[in-house]
């Protein structure tokens, strides 16, 4: 924050012909002059209010310059959050199945691995065959 202030004395403070309006219209509606000690007392306190007014300012302007960058960071992590939220539900739900259910699940992918599997193997052999019989066509050629 700011450096704490100096308090002035209240002579230095005071300028009789420099008072806010407010303090003017106090010292005319009773009929004080500007010499009246409870004057120069009101002045004084009117501008010490002031001063502290102007640090509880300053102080606030500084708490809202650190906290604003932080809550802009908490909004954006709880939008990512309530997007990312659907997504979780289906992880836990997941990972919570039983064993004979997730058994089951993966008895299931075992047929269709076979199956491709067995295609696999058979591509394999058509090759190997194809192989074989280019291989003795060109040494037959080369007879």
């Amino acid at each position: 924050m700011s450096e704490t202030q100096q308090i002035r004395p209240p002579e230095e403070v005071f300028d009789g012909d420099n008072l806010p309006d407010d303090l003017k219209w106090i010292m005319s509606h009773f009929g004080l002059p500007k010499s009246d000690p409870a004057v120069v007392l009101i002045a004084w306190h009117w501008y010490r209010v002031l001063n502290n007014q102007d640090a509880i300012h300053a102080g606030a302007m500084e708490l809202k310059a650190v906290l604003d960058p932080r809550l802009q960071k908490f909004q954006s992590s709880s939008a990512v959050l309530e997007a990312v939220l659907p997504s979780l539900d289906k992880i836990v739900q997941f990972l919570t199945q039983d064993d004979a259910a997730m058994k089951a699940k993966v008895e299931g992918w075992q047929k269709p691995i076979e199956h491709v599997a067995e295609s696999l193997e058979k591509v394999v052999r058509n090759i190997d065959r194809r192989w074989q019989e280019q291989g003795n066509a060109a040494s037959i050629e080369n007879l």
